[in-house]
């Protein structure tokens, strides 16, 4: 994964529309400059474009998810994040899903926007097994109005209806939107709440080990506790949507939080080198082991009971708890696994479960 401390295999589209959004700019613009700096993600610059204003058009967007797709291979580390409008709009007894690119025209959706049938099959492209889609889709006060012989009506929308079918090419695919439909998304002092909780957690907040990556499940469940929070500091209530996240079989990395370095930043301190070590020592790890492989199935345990309350849980707020009860699980699970390598590496070879 690294070369030099570079995280080689990233590769990262970011889309800020601007217009009457200039807060989608700001936010995406941060976004690539974490991804790109070398003492953060240290994603190469050349794998990390910027879409904003008159770039992030229909054509400009399509063209750069076209792009994305032929630069990227199945081992690479993609990030798609858009910040702009989502809409649905209504045609008659038809309604479809658009994203609103710089230069949208309600009087021509198709011919201005990017419908999710689109959307999803320029994902669907991608043939990355890692792929992270971030929708940071605002609030439908600021959209663009019908016209007034009302044959289109037009209404928020977070999450295209069809984009969950990306997930069916691979266990590393998970796409998050900034709010549910009924909800605004709301803006800070200088970006978007939710995206700046993403920043964050790409900058290590919520790392649950020091290894020097933002892994997935830490990225998710950081975002997915302080949004809400921060959203009803404000007066307001959000809830970030995540398509799925059962189906995540690893807890790949998304970035590195600090350019290659395994100190975490605020806190922490390098993970120690393996020494020599005194029998005390080596009985203290075994005892230590036998914990974490017993903590280990509780996880599993929870784990399955979460998602199989998901299946038959019909309320949205009660799923929601569910998914980050289920990313914390996840992140444990993951965690308590890779600490028992790490003993059996410390051991010389493992033990019997």
């Amino acid at each position: 994964m690294a070369n030099q401390n570079v995280f080689v295999d990233g590769h990262a589209l970011l889309i800020g529309v601007g217009g009457n959004l200039p807060v989608t700019v700001d936010d995406a613009t941060a976004m690539r400059e974490i991804l790109v700096d070398p003492v953060r993600g240290a994603y190469p610059s050349g794998q990390a474009r910027l879409l904003t204003e008159g770039q992030s058009t229909r054509d400009g967007i399509i063209s750069g998810l076209e792009t994305l797709a032929n630069s990227a291979d199945e081992d690479s580390m993609v990030v798609l994040y858009y910040s702009g409008h989502g809409c649905k709009v209504q045609e008659g007894r038809s309604e479809q899903f658009f994203l609103v690119p710089h230069g949208f025209d309600l009087a021509r959706p198709h011919e201005t926007g990017v419908s999710d049938h689109e959307l999803t099959a320029l994902i669907e492209a991608i043939h990355a097994r890692r792929l992270l889609v971030l929708l940071d889709c605002c609030f439908a006060a600021g959209l663009p109005t019908a016209k007034a012989d009302g044959a289109q009506t037009i209404t928020k929308a977070a999450m295209p209806p069809e984009l969950h079918l990306v997930l069916s090419q691979g266990t590393g695919r998970v796409i998050v939107a900034s709010s549910r439909d009924d909800e605004m998304s709301y803006v800070g002092n200088t970006f978007s709440t939710f995206t700046e909780c993403v920043l964050e957690a790409f900058a290590g907040r919520g790392a649950h080990s020091a290894d020097g990556f933002a892994r997935i499940l830490d990225v998710l469940a950081y975002v997915l506790g302080q949004v809400p929070k921060r959203a009803g500091a404000l007066g307001g209530v959000q809830h970030p949507f995540v398509n799925r996240i059962d189906g995540l079989d690893e807890n790949f990395p998304v970035c590195y939080y600090a350019g290659g370095s395994k100190a975490i930043p605020g806190g922490g301190s390098p993970v120690a080198s393996p020494l020599p070590m005194p029998h005390w020592q080596k009985a203290d790890l075994a005892a230590r082991r036998q914990t974490l492989q017993a903590n280990l199935q509780v996880f599993g345990l929870q784990i399955d009971a979460l998602r199989n309350a998901q299946v038959i849980e019909n309320d949205p707020l009660t799923r929601f708890k569910y998914d980050q009860q289920l990313l914390e699980r996840m992140a444990l699970h993951s965690q308590a696994a890779t600490d028992i390598e790490t003993i059996d590496a410390l051991l010389g070879g493992g033990s019997d479960d």
